[in-house]
């Protein structure tokens, strides 16, 4: 029996998160990435905050991330 091993290359982007929140305009090191599941179906999401030691990760599958983005989108238009 043959055991299939594949090597993917995983698509993330990231960014300093001083240039979109002032709670970390103060360091640099704070930082978010995104990186898209091999299987184009979710992301996994890194937001890393030194000031209070905080690193959040988590995963989402595509249509949880479309459902947040539309709860955001609902909230912003009230």
């Amino acid at each position: 029996m043959d055991k299939k091993i594949i090597v993917v290359n995983r698509t993330s982007s990231h960014c300093n998160l001083k240039d979109f929140c002032s709670f970390s305009a103060h360091n640099e090191e704070d930082f978010l990435e995104v990186t898209k599941w091999a299987n184009s179906e979710g992301y996994d999401i890194v937001i890393d905050v030194k000031y209070n030691k905080q690193q959040l990760k988590f995963e989402l599958t595509y249509g949880q991330f479309e459902a947040i983005k539309q709860c955001i989108k609902t909230i912003n238009k009230s």
